[in-house]
């Protein structure tokens, strides 16, 4: 039986393959999307990218999209242990170069998985190829804890962000409760005693207590901030709590964005942003498969409503005295609170209780800070060996940092950095991307954004 074609992606792309291949030979979209997954489109069902594993084996997987999303396509699909798949911008150029070959010719020609890795070698590129190579001999060779700090804009950065930080730290001390590190900050506490040299964030954790007497004591001092507006739009919500910073002229604002606590500071010339997670006791009996299939529900739930951050925050409560999973009193297992749904389904597992009280001290960048007691066993919840080069070493999570990987195939893009240079491009610009850690703060990469969406001209980050 002939394989039919998958094509992932619905936009621009997609439909112009599914015109380029015909009807006939199209068996499904898949969409991460979930507001139109079960819908059809020109009667061809979108299915969740989660079923490819079952088709994979048995259909030609096109990822049609812009060459940037096909990157975080394969790294998705890569994810799942799917390793055969092609691109159709890149199918469209090799049919092409080789005369007047056309769709029926690569349904016929790629029938076999031969064929298609013949495909995925044509198109692949050679000298990111051997970029991936050495990085991937030095990550074999050299030891994680000796990598050295970052240096220059980044690492400016890094200690600026440290500062604002330590404001935030200056207020849990004297509210009385004990801010913890977490995540990457964490991990580079303790494998390299300050920030990871490619970091450009700070987490932290407050014990469900302390993280609602934390929300308590904002909300009485007029530093809590919640948004009208919807929990999907965390853009609309950074800018509104910005605004409110400088409306109320204050130099330290709260704000509950759905998800967790982010607390806003003004240090210097620039507003700063540190993630505040609750961490929850859980019940002796509950399996932490249980925990991420109960968080992913309510998690499409959520997403399907299209809830609004004050409806979220009353939905979390109810999600909170769900006594199957939560426990009001100290337990064996501890995990990141399970309103927080990303955080739930990163992790492995919960957490000893035990290796987190008694708290500990750590240095970080020179300064003290409260940690897990057993840090490292702490950390194997969220990142198992942390001695290990992770997958995205030297990848920023918040555009501080260059990501080339996802820019490689662009031509002659252009790249602002400022205001200034926004208002210089010309609707017919090459590819526009926005280098956000050149930037001096959260602020100037919205007024970037605007300046660019008021030209209607679309643009990539760098992240």
């Amino acid at each position: 039986m002939m394989r039919k074609i998958i094509l992932f992606g619905t936009g621009k792309y997609g439909l112009e393959a599914l015109d380029y291949f015909g009807s006939d030979n199209v068996a499904f979209f898949a969409d991460n999307n979930v507001n139109i997954q079960g819908s059809f489109i020109r009667d061809i069902e979108v299915i969740a990218p989660s079923r490819l594993n079952g088709y994979a084996d048995n259909a030609i997987i096109v990822l049609a999209a812009g060459y940037s999303i096909c990157t975080q396509m394969e790294y998705q699909l890569k994810s799942m242990g799917i390793e055969k798949y092609v691109v159709y911008r890149y199918l469209r150029e090799h049919l092409a170069s080789e005369g007047n070959k056309m769709s029926k010719d690569f349904i016929d020609e790629f029938q076999t998985d031969a064929g298609i890795y013949r495909l995925m070698y044509l198109y692949a590129d050679n000298l990111h190829k051997c970029s991936e190579e050495r990085i991937e001999f030095f990550m074999r060779t050299a030891d994680v804890r000796g990598v050295k700090p970052a240096h220059g804009i980044l690492r400016n950065r890094q200690l600026q962000l440290l500062q604002a930080t330590l404001k935030v730290r200056k207020l849990a001390d004297y509210i009385g409760i004990n801010m913890m590190l977490c995540g990457g900050n964490l991990v580079g506490a303790v494998r390299n005693g300050g920030f990871v040299p490619w970091d450009d964030d700070v987490d932290v954790m407050l014990i469900r207590k302390d993280y609602n007497k934390l929300i308590e004591y904002c909300r009485d001092n007029n530093m809590l901030y919640i948004a009208d507006d919807k929990v999907n739009n965390q853009d609309g919500i950074y800018k509104k709590t910005i605004n409110k910073m400088h409306s109320s002229n204050s130099e330290l604002i709260f704000s509950l964005n759905g998800d967790f606590l982010a607390a806003y500071i003004k240090y210097e010339k620039s507003i700063y942003i540190v993630d505040i997670f609750p961490l929850d006791y859980y019940q002796n009996n509950c399996t932490y498969s249980d925990l991420k299939e109960y968080a992913e529900e309510c998690r499409k739930f959520c997403q399907s409503e299209n809830m609004s951050v004050e409806s979220r925050l009353e939905y979390n409560k109810k999600i909170n005295k769900n006594k199957k999973y939560v426990s009001d009193i100290p337990t064996e297992k501890i995990g990141y609170g399970i309103e927080v749904f990303f955080a739930v389904n990163a992790c492995n597992g919960f957490c000893r209780s035990e290796s987190v009280f008694p708290l500990s001290t750590i240095s970080f960048e020179e300064y003290d800070f409260s940690a897990p007691g057993n840090p490292v066993d702490f950390l194997k919840m969220d990142y198992g060996n942390i001695y290990q080069w992770p997958s995205d070493a030297g990848q920023t999570a918040h555009g501080t940092g260059r990501h080339y990987i996802q820019y490689r195939h662009f031509d002659n893009p252009v790249y602002i950095s400022d205001v200034f240079s926004a208002k210089q491009v010309s609707n017919n610009a090459g590819p526009v991307i926005i280098e956000k850690y050149k930037m001096q703060d959260v602020e100037e990469y919205f007024r970037v954004i605007e300046e660019l969406e008021e030209k209607e001209i679309t643009y990539y980050v760098y992240t």
